[in-house]
């Protein structure tokens, strides 16, 4: 005869580890499914961040090779100006305000010019002294070689004094100018 086994606490058992087993994996799967696309998408996000962030850069570098593009343009147009006829002293007097605008001391303490010949400017070239800090004395010089005027400057020093803790400079600059001597 054939004998049948009822269904038991064994059997159901079974079906209930199964069950959690199946269960855990459908989790399981969701969990590496969701985390795959969360991953593709911060991906995605970075990569169209880092190309908006190249972009910008190279429209930040196009747009500063442009503004010194115009600025040596424009250097280049200022440095043809001379100075206007009786402009010699306020150009002199420029020179030591720059210094104060720097936060150093300038003073000018020699002063040539040669006369103009009829079209074409004279030269006034001058001697000054400065001091300050470091700094001070930078954008002394700084200011001076981009003053809008026709300016070569033709010898800079500086030293630093050790003892006393500061910057001392000279500068010798010619500027075009159409004052007589």
């Amino acid at each position: 005869m054939h004998e049948s086994h009822p269904a038991g606490p064994r059997s159901s058992t079974a079906h209930l580890a199964i069950a959690i087993a199946l269960l855990a994996f459908a989790l399981t799967l969701f969990c590496v499914i969701a985390y795959a696309v969360f991953a593709a998408e911060a991906a995605a996000e970075d990569a169209a961040a880092s190309l908006e962030g190249k972009l910008n850069q190279e429209q930040m570098l196009n747009n500063a090779a442009r503004i010194a593009s115009a600025t040596k343009t424009q250097r280049a147009a200022l440095s043809a100006f001379p100075l206007p006829l009786n402009g010699g002293a306020a150009f002199i007097a420029n020179i030591e305000s720059l210094g104060r605008t720097a936060n150093a001391a300038a003073t000018v303490s020699s002063v040539t010019a040669t006369a103009p010949q009829g079209a074409q400017p004279g030269v006034l070239s001058l001697s000054a002294h400065f001091s300050g800090s470091f700094i001070a004395c930078m954008r002394f010089l700084q200011l001076v070689e981009t003053m809008p005027a026709s300016v070569a400057i033709s010898t800079t020093a500086l030293n630093y004094d050790a003892i006393s803790g500061a910057w001392s400079g000279t500068l010798s600059l010619s500027a075009l100018s159409f004052d007589t001597p």
